[in-house]
This record gives structure tokens, C-alpha cells and sequence, in this order.
């Protein structure tokens, strides 16, 4: 039985190597010393982000700890990095913790400071530099931060990662975002899960949304219009892209998509700006009275489209959707084979753990049926001894 239990490490370990490679999300807690200090530099690229959360032994009820420092930094030298809040939001419910993040390693740019009972408005800002400095810092030193008490759900990521996103719903709205070498994933708004279990929340009738261009002129602000899967247009919303906030005056409008009358609601297509815009703002305009609240999922379906904007050189409408739809189609392949290669692993550790099995268990009987027959031979010895012991005594008698 030693062999068979060390082939099923050599299995699970086998299994583990093949399957784990590197991680697109690498999680981080604001309550670990291995995290926190001389050992919080981490590097960041536009296909690696990082999740920050407070507790690293959230059901244990971990207790106090003191500060924290975080660095992040961008691997390229012109790389910047953006701060994401998602849900549920950023909330200190210690008196005595404060957090804040800086825009650079010194700490004067200061792009989020929040204390007790205080909250976050932006649920994005990206830095000018290559770096973001975190600090969870005791105001009293007298008191420890109860951990437990502290909600952190940010995200680190390149300014390039394709894992931005806005939705026009809620507080995304009349926020400015930037594009350097960008891509940026907006939809109509989010499915009531991925808030976590937060409180209902109204569905804003008009959101608004600016991407200012800070890349170099020769990018244009576009985009690609994703409809995903039926079509809902049950809050009788409309698409515009504006030139600035605000106004729907027709000298202001760039693009106009109504969700009932418009067939390009139905298709993929690109579209972009003259390279001579530099900053332009999104608008998604619902004609519904009754609240929506986001828990609800019968009025405008949730992620009805997704909209991919980029600041894309040269502008060729026609190449860009090319591209996009090989990316689209590339990255849907990557997740189909990563999960099949799922199910062969699966199958590949079965059958040899059945075999593991299988081999135990004739050995057994082996060692089993040996022993039964030694016990047979020995009871057929005593027999026959008894045997000649009777008849030599007989012979004595006579």
C-alpha cells in the first residue's frame, strides 16, 4: 500500500503542475506580513493585474494589524497603472484605519484617501506614472486596526489590460477615463452577481461617460459594437456618442444607435473618430419611468451589448473589426481548449487511479490466497504426522 499511496501523489502533483500555469489574477492581503513592506513590490503588466483585498483568513476572524505598504509598478518605463474599486465598494469601518494611494513613490499625488465611514467615489483612476503606493495606516497608534472590520475590493492593473471595464448604470457615470494604448470594455450594466450581494441600486436614466485620448495623434478614439446574445431594448434606450457632454443638439452627436429601430443593434461593427478628436463622451439614454432597480434583470437585460473602445492607430474602420473579431475569436478558443484540456486531466488522473486501485487489490488477494494456502499445507502436515503416529503405535501393540 506505500507504492500506491505515493503514486497518488505523484498523480496529484502531476495533475496540479499540468494544469496550474501563470495567473492572469494574483491576490494580495493588506494583513499578511510576507505582502505587506519590504516584501510588497509587485510588477505589473497588461496581462497581469492584481486583486487587493484586507483579510487573508476572512472566516478565521483574524484580528489586529497595524500597517501595510504596497507597491505596484508598471514593467515597462512609459507603463501606467489604474486603480479599480469593485464590489462590494471600499468601506473602513475602523475608527482608527485610514487608506490611501499615491500616484508615484513619493506621497504627495494623492489619487485616494478614505477613513472611517468614508467611501471611494471613483471607481477608476490611473496614474501618470509607472507606480501606485498603497498604504493602510493606523491614525492612533494606541489602537490596532481590527482587520475584520475593513472592506478592500481593488484591482491593480496596467493601463493597456484588456480587463477594464465600465458599465452605464451606476456610479461609473459622469467620469472621465483615460486611453493610452487601451482597451475598454463598456456595457449597458452589470448582472446582479457580479455586484456582491450589495443593496439595490438605481439604474441611472442617463449615464455618461468621457475617454480622453493621451496617447499620440496619430490614434483615434474607436469602437466595436458587441450585441451579446438577444437583443433587449425594453427600457427603450439609445446609444450616442457625443463630441461633448450634454447636449443632443445635432451638431453634437457623432453616432446615434437606437436599440428599436437601428439593424446595426443586431450586428457587429467599428466605428471611429477623426484622429483630430482628443476626447469624446459616451451616452446611454433610457426612456423608462418606472426605477430599475439592479437586482432586476426583466427590464434591459443586463450585459445586452459590449462596446470595446481603443485609442487605435491609422483609424481603418474595416481593420480594426478584423482584428477585434480574431482577438474575440482567439480568446474564445484559448477558454474552450483550457477547458477541455480540463476534462482530459480529469480522465488521465480517473484511469490512473483506477489502476492504482485495480493493482492494490490483486496484490492483496496474492498475499491472501498465499496465506490461505500455507495454512492448508500445514494443516494437511499435522494430519498426516497424526497418521503415522496412530500406525506406529498399532505396530507396536502388535
Amino acid at each position: 500500500m506505500e507504492w500506491s499511496n505515493a503514486c497518488k501523489a505523484l498523480v496529484l502533483v502531476s495533475l496540479l503542475q499540468l494544469s496550474l500555469g501563470t495567473s492572469e489574477i494574483q491576490t494580495v492581503y493588506m494583513n499578511s506580513y510576507k505582502m505587506c513592506g519590504e516584501n510588497g513590490d509587485f510588477n505589473v503588466n497588461k496581462d497581469l493585474m492584481y486583486q487587493i483585498k484586507a483579510d487573508v483568513s476572512p472566516d478565521t476572524k483574524t484580528g489586529a494589524f497595524k500597517t501595510c505598504e504596497m507597491t505596484f509598478s508598471a514593467n515597462d518605463d512609459n507603463g501606467r497603472l489604474c486603480l479599480f474599486q469593485d464590489y462590494p465598494r471600499l468601506y473602513l469601518a475602523d475608527k482608527h484605519a485610514r487608506l490611501k494611494a499615491y500616484d508615484g513613490l513619493e506621497k504627495t499625488n494623492v489619487i485616494l484617501n478614505v477613513g472611517y465611514s468614508d467611501h471611494w467615489s471613483d471607481t477608476e483612476k490611473c496614474t501618470n506614472s509607472r507606480f501606485i503606493n498603497l498604504f493602510l495606516e493606523n491614525e492612533s497608534p494606541s489602537h490596532h486596526v481590527h482587520i475584520s472590520d475593513i472592506t478592500i475590493n481593488l484591482k491593480v492593473m496596467h493601463i493597456s489590460s484588456d480587463r477594464r471595464r465600465i458599465d452605464m448604470a451606476y456610479d461609473s457615470c459622469e467620469k472621465t477615463y483615460p486611453l493610452d494604448h487601451s482597451e475598454i470594455s463598456v456595457y449597458n450594466r452589470q448582472r446582479p452577481a457580479d455586484l456582491k450581494n450589495s443593496a439595490g441600486i438605481e439604474l441611472k436614466i442617463r449615464c455618461q461617460v468621457t475617454f480622453e485620448r493621451q496617447s499620440s495623434k496619430d490614434r483615434h478614439i474607436c469602437f466595436v459594437f458587441i450585441p451579446q446574445g438577444k437583443l433587449d431594448c425594453s427600457s427603450g434606450w439609445t446609444f450616442y456618442v457625443l463630441k461633448e457632454r450634454n447636449s443632443l443638439g445635432e451638431e453634437n452627436i457623432l453616432y446615434k444607435l437606437n436599440c428599436a429601430t437601428d439593424p446595426r443593434a443586431l450586428k457587429t461593427h467599428a466605428w471611429c473618430a477623426p484622429n483630430t478628436t482628443e476626447h469624446l463622451t459616451f451616452l446611454h439614454l433610457r426612456r423608462y419611468e418606472p426605477v430599475v432597480w439592479s437586482n432586476e434583470t426583466k427590464v434591459e437585460r443586463p450585459e445586452t451589448y459590449r462596446v470595446l473602445v481603443r485609442d487605435y492607430p491609422g483609424g481603418n474602420v474595416e481593420e480594426l473589426l478584423r482584428q477585434t473579431q480574431a482577438q474575440l475569436a482567439s480568446r474564445t478558443g484559448s477558454k474552450s481548449a483550457g477547458f477541455q484540456m480540463w476534462w482530459v486531466l480529469l480522465g488521465v488522473g480517473i484511469v490512473i487511479l483506477l489502476v492504482i486501485a485495480a493493482f492494490a487489490y490483486f496484490s492483496r488477494r496474492r498475499r491472501c490466497g498465499g496465506t490461505r494456502r500455507s495454512k492448508d499445507s500445514e494443516a494437511t502436515e499435522r494430519e498426516s504426522s497424526i497418521t503415522r503416529r496412530d500406525e506406529e503405535e498399532e505396530e507396536d501393540e502388535e
